[in-house]
């Protein structure tokens, strides 16, 4: 299914931060000075699971509505191993001075597998999505606050367009983000909010006029 393409990986949060090491220091630091003078929130990079939480509750969401019965019954077999390691994972949580933090480790990445891969499937509840994934709801909020921001610090509409796809993939979600999407979303948001609208509007008043794409 081509809205089930795009899941966000177990490992995705290491990903980022391997992508945080690779610019090294120097890079580090014209990342936030970059950040500081087009008005982005550092929080948005280096803080990359404000975005995760949300993409994966909508995710679980699409998931459920492709809860069929193999699925079903992997993520019950699953489950059972999952409990039944609860006691190794305790045996090496309590005897930390030997397995430093394997245990922890190790139950911190169950309990995210099993909120990826187990508990969307064995829910009852009923979902209905369109055939596709066109819109990313989790996203819109996100992009606009980004929007806002930037644009309260004087940013240019095409920089903010270009910027924000860039701050998303830093944080692993550019496989959902492009630069027309970022505008599509704008150019929504301008048509659909004064205030939002007025942001962009020129100097001397006035609000210039949206048209459709």
């Amino acid at each position: 299914m081509k809205r089930l393409k795009h899941l966000l990986p177990p490992d995705h949060h290491l990903k980022r931060e391997e992508r945080f090491r690779a610019l090294g220091d120097d890079g580090m630091q014209q990342l936030i000075a970059k950040c500081e003078k087009l008005g982005i929130p550092y929080d948005f990079l280096v803080v990359g699971d404000i975005f995760d939480s949300d993409r994966a509750d909508y995710e679980n969401t699409l998931m459920q509505a492709h809860a069929t019965p193999a699925r079903r019954l992997k993520a019950r077999q699953d489950h059972s191993v999952l409990k039944s390691a609860s006691a190794l994972i305790a045996f090496l949580k309590e005897e930390r001075a030997f397995f430093d933090t394997l245990g922890e480790d190790l139950e911190r990445r169950t309990a995210a597998y099993r909120r990826r891969y187990i508990d969307p499937w064995l829910t009852r509840k009923a979902v209905r999505l369109p055939r596709h994934r066109p819109n990313e709801p989790w996203l819109k909020g996100w992009i606009l606050a980004m929007a806002k921001q930037m644009r309260q610090r004087g940013t240019s509409l095409k920089t903010i367009i270009r910027e924000i796809p860039v701050v998303l993939a830093l944080a692993g979600h550019g496989d959902l983000v492009t630069p027309d999407k970022v505008r599509h979303i704008i150019r929504q948001a301008r048509r659909d909010d004064p205030d939002f609208a007025a942001l962009f509007a020129p100097l001397g008043g006035g609000t210039p006029p949206v048209r459709s794409k």
